[in-house]
């Protein structure tokens, strides 16, 4: 047998009739507009209740006998009834005002057709074609069979729209089979192109001394593989003459029935003075909706070249982080409102080695780095959107001079637009990224920029040393054929017009 189906909005006809009586009431009474705020309730009679007595329904209304009433007081009763109805157990609740008389004061009768509780004991998915109905079902966190409550359904549609596997989720239906005195709740998904492929382009411009030279960036992302939201990406990027980094990185969901990922990573990184090799097992655990935490176990081996023998070690050890991030935004590739932040603190002890020009002042190290990510996103109208972004970071250590791969760095597109790639290195980092954007649709943004950053370190010879730089310049971003394609142009200090960085990226999904 078909489960019958009630339209979830119908029961909020509610307002129609209010305002209807309201009005009714106001035209017999002949004052309309400042009348309503003299007549009195008399008298409420309720009618059809079951669940609540008369008395607990009259007590947690505003509108009481004896008080002016009020429309705008009396339909946020009604909804707060309503909705007390819908937490437990009875979606397709349904209240009328009728029988509205005015006897020297206003007596009406408040009709409760409560309508069947409702037991989920099954869900339907409706629209996932990749994306395996038990992957979506889980990511619902219902226990079957439960009593329909409507703050638990509320947080269904968020919940989806946060995993990042849908481009769209509609609100979810209950559907009430009468024979069975069952509900089903339908879930209808809309599946994005979870799948990735992103390249960045960009150019350096001469300087006295240096040619100019290109930067690259390629970064392939798979988040729904065979259909089973386990997670891999492979990134490469090339950052300078002599700089280039590898990361691959891989995340199993819902590890034995649990809402907890694990995943791990291995990255090498290759620049002038030397080669580092990170890798590390991590654990993530979601709070809410738009709140998760991590943790994570990490070993990593630096090893000196030719350049850097002779002002560092070579070194390996081990390292734990603890991150938390918050994340509130409308759409995470192109906000347009809400929050993302993240702090992390990360420990590490590491063991250094002499070289053949070079003996560490300690033959164990250890330091502590904490990072703070924050940034905004407020619609001003319409289109228009303007972002602040702030970022600080810092490594404590008890060397004296810590070594040039422990350093935190800054420049480039993703912190100081309009200088090279991790231009700045210091023990210390913060920078600020304003932003005034039109944003026509979910995947095209304009927009212009000021960044400005802080930097301070230690030098052997020169002691404690800080600056800090001011870059700004323009941006675009455009839906296409090939996918999204991104340009940003910025200027530094001291740059002309035709001095700036370029940077070139497309971004396509399948």
């Amino acid at each position: 047998m078909e489960p019958s189906a009630q339209s979830f909005s119908y029961k909020r006809f509610v307002v129609g009739f209010l305002l209807a009586g309201s009005c009714l009431l106001l035209v017999v009474d002949g004052r309309a507009g400042e009348g309503s705020s003299q007549l009195r309730v008399r008298r409420i009679h309720v009618e059809g209740n079951h669940l609540l007595s008369e008395e607990e329904i009259l007590s947690s209304l505003n509108t009481q006998p004896g008080k002016p009433f009020r429309e705008s007081v009396f339909e946020r009763d009604v909804e707060r009834l309503l909705a007390f109805y819908e937490n437990n157990g009875y979606p397709f609740c349904q209240i009328k005002p009728r029988d509205f008389l005015i006897n020297g004061g206003v007596s009406f009768v408040l009709e409760i057709r409560e309508g069947p509780l409702v037991t989920i004991d099954s869900i339907r998915v409706i629209g996932n074609r990749i994306t395996k109905r038990d992957v979506i079902v889980r990511e619902l966190r219902l226990r079957l069979p439960s009593i329909y409550d409507q703050r638990v359904i509320d947080r269904v549609q968020n919940r989806l729209n946060r995993t990042g596997l849908f481009e769209k989720t509609l609100p979810p239906q209950i559907y009430y089979d009468a024979e069975r005195q069952t509900g089903i709740l339908v879930v209808q998904v809309h599946e994005a192109k979870t799948n990735r492929v992103g390249g960045v382009v960009g150019y350096v411009p001469a300087t006295s001394g240096q040619k100019g030279y290109l930067t690259g960036l390629v970064d392939l992302s798979f988040q729904n593989i065979l259909g089973t939201g386990r997670r891999a990406e492979a990134r490469w990027s090339r950052e300078g003459p002599s700089a280039s980094e590898l990361r691959l990185s891989y995340r199993e969901p819902w590890v034995f029935g649990f809402p907890v990922d694990i995943g791990g990573s291995l990255s090498q990184r290759q620049q002038v003075g030397f080669t580092r090799t990170h890798t590390e097992v991590f654990l993530m655990l979601p709070i809410s909706p738009v709140l998760s935490g991590e943790v994570s176990i990490g070993w990593e081996r630096v090893i000196p070249d030719s350049a850097g023998g002779e002002s560092m070690a070579k070194s390996k050890g081990l390292s734990g982080e603890v991150r938390v991030r918050l994340d509130t935004r409308d759409h995470p590739a192109n906000p347009t409102s809400g929050v993302f932040s993240k702090v992390s603190v990360k420990f590490k002890s590491r063991r250094s080695f002499p070289t053949y020009g070079f003996v560490p002042d300690k033959k164990i190290a250890r330091s502590l780095r904490y990072r703070v990510d924050i940034e905004k996103f407020f619609r001003i109208t319409g289109s228009q959107v303007f972002s602040l972004g702030v970022h600080w970071a810092k490594v404590e250590s008890d060397q004296r001079l810590i070594p040039l791969s422990e350093k935190l760095v800054m420049g480039g597109s993703r912190s100081l637009r309009g200088y090279r790639e991790r231009q700045f290195t210091g023990q210390e980092v913060a920078w600020a990224n304003t932003e005034y954007a039109l944003v026509p649709s979910e995947g095209s943004r304009l927009f212009g920029f000021v960044d400005v950053g802080y930097y301070s370190d230690r030098k052997v010879k020169m002691g404690r040393v800080s600056s800090v730089k001011v870059g700004y310049g323009v941006g675009v971003r455009v839906e296409s054929r090939i996918g999204s394609v991104e340009v940003d142009y910025g200027l530094g200090e001291g740059d002309g017009p035709l001095e700036g960085k370029i940077h070139f990226g497309v971004i396509n999904r399948f």
